[in-house]
This record gives structure tokens, C-alpha cells and sequence, in this order.
């Protein structure tokens, strides 16, 4: 339309110009068209559950197979101490009874105080089976412990004699001063069990079963 064409242009002018317009506008659009990129792209098939933080390094390896149950409650820390009274290792075999052969030496048998008559000696007055020990004998040296001994043996004394080393001591009298104690003032003196010097003098002796009284059992064959 030549009434639209400026008054300082032609036809051809402007036909130039209306042809270079339509190129920058072109030009423009095609440069402004959002291009694509990995967030703009769409899974095939969408995730069933989002990843709340991806893996930054992926698993090495992979578990061969899922735990089938985990544990419930997992133990914090080892045991500070083992079972209190597990047996180490069982028995292989119980012990026998009764044992099967006899202690070869037999328990050393008890022995008791015993009053003699007077003037006897230990040996004789200790009963069949039993012998005088003349070292438990010896060690009666306070007017205590031969007190102590005589009411083993039966007997209460009247009151307390003096110390003795003599055969057939420790005794009694059987008066006021009845008790006497044995006198250990010389190491090397020791009471005997076969004589008593003083014959109205009892003697207190200590009599312990020998070995030969000791019944010695056998299991049968």
C-alpha cells in the first residue's frame, strides 16, 4: 500500500526492510526455545517410591540375599561376663561307688584321753587296739588344758598340782592339789607310756587307734 510507505522510502526500500524485521523475529523465537535436559526428560515407568537422599557411592557388592528376619532387638554390647556355672567340659565318666580300691594309707584315727588306774602305765591302761601317744601328752603343760582333758576322760579334778616331768606324768592325786600338768621345761623330756614312778599317782594317757585297728576293705574281683 503506497499511502503506508514512508515518504523517504520506495517500494523496494521497503520491501528490504519488512524482510529483515521477519528474519530477527525468526531468529528470536528459535533462540528462546527452552531446550532439552535430564529434568525435563520423563521416566517410562514412574518410581513407586522416592529416594528421600540418593546413594553417593553406590553398594560394591550387593547382598546376595535379604536378611529373611531381621533381628528384633540386637545386643548393644557383649556379655561382660560368661554364664556364671557352665560346665567347662562334661564328665567323661562318674566316679565309682564305692572307690574300687582302698586309700592306701588309712585316715589317722582320732584318739581319747583316758584316766588310768594307779599306778599303771599308758600302755596299760589304753584299751586293746590303741597305743599312747606321749607327744599329746607332753603338750597338757597348764593346769587348763589337763583340766580340759580330764573331763574327756571322765574325770573333774579337785584343784590344780604343780608342774611334772616325771614318768607317769601328767596325773592326778586325787587330793586337793589333784591335777598336774606336765612340765616342758627341758625340750628333750618327753611323757612315757611304759612307766609311771609314783604308784598312787594316776596317770592320764592319750590312746589312738593303731593301723592294725583300722578295717582295711577290698571290692571283690
Amino acid at each position: 500500500d503506497a499511502a503506508r510507505i514512508p515518504a523517504y522510502l520506495d517500494f523496494k526500500t521497503y520491501f528490504k526492510h519488512a524482510h529483515t524485521t521477519t528474519t530477527t523475529t525468526t531468529t528470536t523465537t528459535t533462540t528462546t526455545t527452552t531446550p532439552l535436559t535430564a529434568a525435563t526428560m520423563t521416566t517410562k515407568a514412574p518410581t513407586q517410591a522416592q529416594s528421600p537422599q540418593p546413594t553417593r557411592v553406590p553398594t560394591p557388592a550387593p547382598t546376595p540375599m535379604p536378611t529373611p528376619v531381621p533381628t528384633p532387638t540386637p545386643t548393644p554390647a557383649p556379655t561382660s561376663a560368661p554364664t556364671p556355672q557352665p560346665t567347662p567340659v562334661p564328665t567323661p565318666a562318674p566316679t565309682p561307688v564305692p572307690t574300687p580300691v582302698p586309700t592306701p594309707a588309712p585316715t589317722a584315727a582320732q584318739g581319747k584321753w583316758v584316766l588310768g588306774e594307779m599306778g599303771q602305765t599308758c600302755n596299760q591302761a589304753c584299751p586293746n587296739l590303741t597305743a599312747c601317744d606321749p607327744d599329746t601328752q607332753s603338750s597338757l603343760t597348764t593346769y587348763d588344758l589337763v583340766k580340759a582333758a580330764m573331763r574327756e576322760a571322765g574325770y573333774e579334778c579337785k584343784g590344780g598340782h604343780g608342774h611334772r616331768n616325771y614318768a607317769g606324768s601328767p596325773f592326778s592325786t586325787g587330793r586337793s592339789d589333784d591335777c598336774a600338768p606336765f612340765n616342758d621345761a627341758d625340750p628333750d623330756v618327753k611323757s612315757v607310756c611304759d612307766a609311771n614312778q609314783i604308784q598312787h599317782h594316776r596317770a592320764l594317757c592319750y590312746c589312738k587307734a593303731t593301723a592294725s585297728a583300722v578295717p582295711v576293705f577290698h571290692m571283690p574281683e
